[in-house]
């Protein structure tokens, strides 16, 4: 456990505009999903957001977390 926490330490996440751009997006999606809980009026509109924001939040920890960790893992095989 030591060795997978002293490379996530050490890994460094290179980002560009698209991934900031799905990142602000998916928290938008977030704070929609939350704001429509509530009201009936949205519950048709509820499923597509949840659908999206569940895409792209796999997307990002795909992107930023699980491939920089497994390049580095292969790479200190």
């Amino acid at each position: 456990m030591k060795k997978f926490i002293k490379i996530i330490d050490d890994m460094t996440l290179e980002l560009d505009l698209m991934d900031l751009g799905l990142f602000k997006s998916t928290l938008i999606i977030t704070g929609i999903i939350i704001g429509t809980v509530f009201p009936k009026m949205c519950k048709n509109l509820r499923p597509f957001l949840l659908i999206v924001w569940m895409c792209l939040f796999s997307y990002l920890m795909i992107k930023l977390f699980i491939l920089p960790l497994h390049e580095q893992l292969k790479f200190n095989d």
